[in-house]
């Protein structure tokens, strides 16, 4: 497991919410496609996955707990303000596990 922001980052926490990558997940590497990539963000009231890329970008699949909708709506503009950040942050963490996949 791997938080996606460092911890002095204020955005390690935001919304009560802490973002996560499992890595495991893709392991071993080719057996879910790339389409599938998401992190999770987990709080108080719950856990949710949102996809990263298309063709489901921004779909949110709830794990467990009540997450409000305006909190899915406030964590999906958080995944597209930082988006970048995101994306380099699982490029980081995976690359050394699989350094031919790509995320474009």
């Amino acid at each position: 497991m791997s938080q996606i922001f460092p911890p002095k980052d204020p955005r390690k926490k935001w919304g009560g919410y802490r973002s996560h990558f499992y890595s495991h997940e893709y392991r071993p590497i080719g057996t879910k496609p790339r389409e599938l990539l998401h992190i999770h963000f987990i709080g108080l009231n719950g856990e949710i996955k949102i996809y990263l890329l298309p063709p489901k970008y921004l779909e949110i699949e709830k794990k467990w707990g009540n997450i409000s909708d305006q909190e899915k709506a406030e964590i999906k503009e958080f995944v597209q303000t930082n988006y970048q950040d995101i994306i380099k942050a699982i490029k980081k963490s995976i690359t050394p596990l699989f350094p031919d996949w790509k995320i474009s």
